[in-house]
């Protein structure tokens, strides 16, 4: 990998809208986003560092999801003093009830993959795993592997252009984790403070929750 190559770093996020209504209360409305760090090459093992204290701090990962309040905003705080990188969120333009996310997922990283390569010049995306360490579940992570492929079938990407995963010890993507948990506490109606101290380094997509395959026009949303 060449120095000025820029990689991104990819999170989600699933989380309900609060005061929402669902027909199955066991499915309430949910937003689905992702979020991309981008970083160069060079400069990321200095962001990394810089980071260190969030997950040395409390023996491992950062999970926002798991943070307090006030941890949650010195998190955004650490993040938003860093200077060497860029980030996008893409997520649904509507709240759905959620029985299973890879429709969303699909949709998402779509939009994610397009504006990364048009607007950031990214070739190579690294997002958390969601395979457990035994195997299990690794088709999720294939999900996104078959789906870049497709993304360059249709020369919405072009070559190169590259979908790997990392485990949560991936210091950046802590970042990624960071920025669509403020982004979706905003949007859901949760806090709206911490998402504001990075708004303005972030650009924002909105999808419709669904996703088509382009190979065939026929294909129903799966």
């Amino acid at each position: 990998m060449r120095s000025d190559d820029l990689i991104a770093f990819v999170d989600e996020s699933l989380k309900p809208v609060r005061g929402g209504v669902s027909r199955d209360a066991a499915r309430p409305p949910s937003i689905y986003a992702v979020a991309a760090v981008v970083v160069l090459a060079a400069e990321a093992d200095g962001l990394r560092a810089a980071l260190n204290p969030l997950s040395s701090s409390r023996g491992g990962k950062v999970h926002y999801s798991a943070l307090s309040g006030a941890a949650r905003l010195e998190a955004v705080v650490l993040l938003s003093r860093q200077v060497t990188w860029d980030a996008l969120v893409v997520e649904t333009d509507r709240a759905v009830s959620v029985r299973n996310d890879r429709t969303l997922r699909r949709a998402v990283l779509w939009q994610a993959f397009a504006t990364l390569q048009r607007d950031h010049g990214v070739g190579r995306v690294i997002a958390e795993s969601r395979s457990h360490p035994s195997g299990a579940f690794g088709r999720l992570d294939h999900d996104d592997v078959l789906l870049a492929r497709a993304a360059r079938q249709v020369g919405l990407v072009s070559a190169p252009f590259a979908v790997s995963h990392a485990r949560e010890e991936e210091t950046l993507l802590t970042a990624a984790d960071v920025i669509v948990g403020a982004r979706t506490d905003a949007v859901c109606g949760v806090d709206r403070t911490r998402w504001s101290l990075l708004a303005h380094r972030v650009s924002v997509h909105r999808v419709a929750p669904q996703w088509r395959d382009p190979r065939n026009a026929e294909a129903p949303g799966r």
